[in-house]
């Protein structure tokens, strides 16, 4: 997958949908940073940790309350002051950390925790435990890469990578959605990033 680029992109929260230009940059092992320029909006910078488990607890809270307050202050606050959002981050951590396994030439079924589940003529699922909360399930398919999890009873991460080029994948989906509740109306978070440049 791609880190270190520029590009288009849109994010909706809830019904609010925005578009932006980006950049992003890995700084380092353990920090993944976009540069997000919205119209009549200005410049935003989010970081984004990839060890989030190997973060104390105030810098936790410190990371959550900036997304609350630049991205995600249309949230309720049930939602805002629940045990979601840290759950959504741990989620997107433990994949970043094993970003690897979403590059094709990868024999992900050679990962101890990783196990085939389907198969057909087109794509094969793959179960992953990338974290000990709930486990990843991984479709492989010609052209994209597809991971989903559940966060609890109620809401589910689904990340997809399509349009490799140079053995990366360009095209980035996240999106945090609810699964067998509908207690809210729309998407609780949807990201899209599409690269136009790759380093």
């Amino acid at each position: 997958m791609c880190f270190n680029g520029e590009g288009r992109g849109q994010m909706k929260v809830f019904n609010q949908k925005f578009r932006f230009s980006f950049e992003s940059k890995k700084l380092n092992s353990s920090t993944w940073a976009i540069g997000i320029s919205m119209p009549l909006k200005g410049e935003l910078r989010v970081n984004i940790p990839i060890h989030w488990e190997k973060l104390s607890q105030s810098e936790k809270t410190q990371i959550m309350d900036k997304l609350k307050n630049d991205l995600l202050n249309t949230w309720p606050k049930d939602l805002q002051n629940g045990p979601i959002l840290n759950l959504f981050l741990s989620k997107i951590s433990a994949l970043l950390v094993h970003g690897d396994a979403t590059r094709k030439e990868d024999n992900d079924l050679s990962r101890p925790q990783c196990m085939k589940v389907k198969e057909d003529t087109q794509e094969q699922t793959i179960q992953c435990h990338l974290d000990p909360a709930a486990p990843w399930y991984f479709e492989v398919a010609s052209e994209s890469h597809y991971w989903s999890s559940w966060l609890d009873e109620n809401y589910k991460v689904n990340f997809n990578l399509t349009d490799e080029k140079n053995s990366r994948f360009t095209d980035f989906f996240l999106s945090l959605v609810e699964g067998n509740s509908h207690k809210y109306q729309g998407p609780l978070f949807q990201l899209e990033l599409h690269f136009a440049m790759c380093e």
